[in-house]
């Protein structure tokens, strides 16, 4: 799951991956033909009002914010919950609204523009926190040695249960 800051920078970031794991090769770790509900997630997509989405969901991607239909946002929800889609490129209102299971999250960037300010702002820690996946919340001081790591105030993040990967 990879959460951006605007509507237009889900798609932009889906494509933008795309084109990565093709230059780097490995388009076939995302590829959903194999996917036991990859058949009937084209017959849904034929009723989908997003273009972008009938042109994403074969290469293994979806996009999911506000902008969107209900209809195509409970089709995103439901596709990247079953694993016919393995990257879902979507704004915080997801992250407030549906708990989807998800092996990472990646938050791409913690800076957005307020117009009220004029400038780039950071994130509020609230907001990056609630990122993270609410299974976490069951581990003593989590969110406390989470907060600390963010704020700049802890040297390690804390272990979540989750096994991870960085590269």
């Amino acid at each position: 799951m990879v959460f951006v800051h605007s509507r237009k920078d889900t798609w932009k970031t889906a494509q933008t991956m795309y084109e990565m794991a093709t230059d780097e090769g490995c388009t076939d770790l995302l590829d959903p033909s194999f996917h036991e509900n990859y058949q009937q997630a084209l017959r849904d997509l034929k009723t989908s009002k997003g273009r972008e989405l009938r042109e994403l969901v074969p290469k293994g991607f979806g996009t999911h914010h506000a902008g969107m239909p209900r209809s195509d946002r409970n089709l995103m929800e439901r596709l990247f919950a079953d694993g016919v889609l393995k990257v879902l490129c979507c704004t915080a209102t997801l992250a407030w609204g549906v708990n989807l299971p998800a092996a990472a999250v990646v938050i791409k960037g913690t800076q957005l523009y307020s117009s009220e300010a004029g400038k780039f702002v950071d994130l509020g820690i609230l907001d990056v926190l609630h990122f993270r996946t609410c299974r976490s919340s069951s581990i003593p001081g989590y969110w406390y040695r989470l907060y600390l790591y963010y704020s700049g105030q802890g040297s390690t993040l804390p272990d979540s249960g989750h096994s991870t990967t960085t590269h």
